[in-house]
């Protein structure tokens, strides 16, 4: 809790990742003002609900690497614009 001004919520683990400890509610204007502390949050392992008006619009969670490389669309390897 960043400034006991959250309200705790239940939620989802993310797959793939542990349990977060506790899923808070953020409204945008305190997201807008304290995203660096909702940074540091989520790398602890919360995952933070934004809503507008009490109701959640998205959520902030760490990221998570791809398990495997993306391939390029054209499948070549090469770079959209050399040679097209």
């Amino acid at each position: 809790m960043l400034d006991g001004q959250h309200e705790e919520i239940p939620g989802q683990p993310t797959p793939g990742r542990p349990p977060p400890t506790s899923q808070q509610l953020v409204n945008v204007h305190q997201a807008k003002t304290q995203l660096s502390q909702l940074l540091q949050a989520v790398e602890q392992g919360l995952e933070e609900v934004i809503a507008r008006s009490g109701v959640p619009i998205a959520r902030l969670v760490a990221w998570q690497a791809p398990a495997q490389a993306l391939a390029a669309p054209w499948g070549d390897g090469r770079p959209d614009h050399a040679g097209r």
